[in-house]
């Protein structure tokens, strides 16, 4: 069984990089192709693992190398699906080992990311605890690269929010309501720092 889960990475580790060398090289059917099958060599090693005895076999990187292709494809959905994937095979990881974390912490980014494009509103969830996972590790690594990564993460925090406060400005522009009733309606609103409730209740709360 061992040795057919690590064929079957193998193969995956494949059919994704071959997926990768199509997409540069603008042949869409052989990308979809090789797409497909990455992602049946993934979900064969994920069954096996299910079962019970069965040899665990890392294959989180070969799904977050599936993730930027699929968001490199332009296939927002299923990169949704896999990155999620991703997250809840490294979390359990992450908590045993802390060099996982680095791996979880990239894996929250591509999630976020991908939530982005389908439009969710968990992306601030998911970005925000990228950010605070990236913080640990800067504090423990003062190195440039982690500093790096974390500003990329808060980076890309600002532009979720920036959105956000764009699309909900543009509502307003396009909504017959009088300018009362217009000023009223962000604080009512859900706070998009993610916390789950009113604007006016969190962020938008007056100092005391």
């Amino acid at each position: 069984m061992a040795e057919d889960l690590t064929t079957s990475k193998a193969r995956a580790d494949l059919a994704v990089a071959y997926a990768d060398l199509a997409l540069a090289q603008g042949r869409s059917q052989q990308v979809a192709a090789c797409l497909d099958s990455t992602a049946k060599a993934v979900e064969t090693i994920r069954a096996a693992q299910d079962a019970r005895h069965a040899q665990r076999v890392n294959v989180a990187d070969t799904v977050t190398s599936l993730v930027r292709v699929l968001l490199d494809a332009g296939e927002d959905v299923a990169a949704e699906q896999y990155a999620r994937v991703a997250v809840d095979m490294l979390r359990p990881a992450a908590s045993r080992n802390p060099a996982k974390r680095t791996e979880l912490a990239r894996a929250l980014l591509q999630h976020a990311a991908a939530l982005e494009r389908v439009g969710s509103s968990r992306k601030i969830e998911v970005i925000s605890e990228a950010i605070a996972l990236r913080s640990q590790l800067a504090e423990e690594d003062p190195s440039p690269q982690a500093q790096d990564a974390l500003d990329l993460a808060l980076h890309f925090r600002g532009h979720m929010l920036r959105r956000i406060g764009d699309d909900m400005a543009q509502d307003l522009k396009g909504a017959s309501v009088s300018a009362g009733a217009a000023l009223a309606a962000p604080r009512k609103a859900p706070c998009p720092c993610g916390s789950g409730r009113r604007y006016k209740r969190c962020c938008g709360r007056s100092p005391s």
